[in-house]
């Protein structure tokens, strides 16, 4: 992908489509052999550079929503990590939009608690990255810092669908070497969420 873009690098919100897009972070706690961020070309994604010069504070983004969020029905809370910012959710909800959280799931992990009760009533869609449905394939294309990633990841899906009332687990389309019908069984038949295959470089589909 070329580093061009079109907007402006560290920009906090870009459109996508009926959605707005937050962009919350480009740090992340994963280091998935397939995303855009480690393909060379850093974390440029549908046109737009998603580079942050610092992590943005609750108050900055705050201010980017007010002067952008009229027009959208739906805010997408999403960056490359974990952007459980539960503050802008609640901030979001108070001017009559949706949230739909996309994370990298493995929040209770980095935080040592279960976090998903502090989603009800503030996100209506969460979504997750699955292209494993093992634990061996899993840990060869995420390259997760836990070696039991795999199975909290599946945890916390089993938790947060008693709290979110769309809980979505997507595929990234033409990754080799992933079996997109065994993710879809596991998510849909064990955990009971969700499944959806997405193309590749998108944040949502």
């Amino acid at each position: 992908m070329s580093r061009s873009a079109t907007r402006p690098a560290g920009r906090l919100t870009y459109s996508a489509g009926e959605r707005l897009n937050v962009n919350l972070t480009d740090g992340c706690s994963l280091s998935c052999r397939y995303c855009f961020k480690n393909a060379g070309a850093g974390p440029v994604i549908e046109g737009t550079d998603l580079t942050l010069e610092r992590q943005p504070s609750a108050t900055a983004i705050r201010k980017a929503l007010r002067k952008e969020l009229h027009g959208y029905q739906e805010v997408v809370l999403a960056g490359s990590g974990e952007p459980t910012l539960l503050e802008l959710a609640e901030f979001i909800h108070r001017q009559g939009k949706g949230v739909w959280l996309v994370t990298d799931r493995l929040a209770n992990l980095v935080y040592r608690r279960d976090v998903t009760p502090q989603l009800a009533g503030r996100i209506d869609r969460f979504s997750v990255s699955f292209n494993a449905p093992d634990a061996e394939t899993y840990n060869r294309l995420y390259r997760p810092p836990w070696p039991d990633a795999f199975d909290h990841l599946c945890d916390l899906l089993r938790r947060v669908r008693e709290h979110v009332p769309e809980v979505i687990a997507t595929a990234v389309e033409d990754v080799e070497g992933v079996d997109s019908e065994a993710c879809r069984r596991l998510t849909e038949n064990e955990l009971g969420v969700a499944f959806r295959a997405r193309p590749k470089d998108t944040i949502v589909e």
